[in-house]
């Protein structure tokens, strides 16, 4: 009865150990097919700032389809803009 459980006991340390090696070596794979698409994602989350600022500005200039007819109004919201901007160039910039 010992003699059996040892034995099932070395079994199935040795099916842990293979199953460790088996999984060492699939995370190893893995990482190896996604790494270009950590590469990019790395690059898109470094330029997140410009990015943001391209979207803004596009997004700004497509919803211009109602102007304001004062000309205070227009350069409150020129100088909200350039402010908006340069926040997001010098945040950009320091990263």
């Amino acid at each position: 009865m010992l003699r059996d459980l040892a034995a099932r006991r070395r079994q199935l340390e040795e099916q842990v150990v293979q199953d460790r090696l088996d999984l060492a070596t699939a995370v190893r794979d893995w990482r190896e097919a996604t790494a270009p698409i950590d590469r990019a994602w790395s690059q898109v989350m470094r330029y997140r700032g410009l990015i943001a600022l391209g979207f803004g500005t596009m997004v700004a200039r497509g919803s211009k389809t109602r102007r304001p007819t004062g000309g205070l109004r227009r350069w409150i919201r020129r100088g909200t803009m350039a402010y908006a901007i340069g926040r997001r160039l010098r945040a950009a910039l320091r990263h």
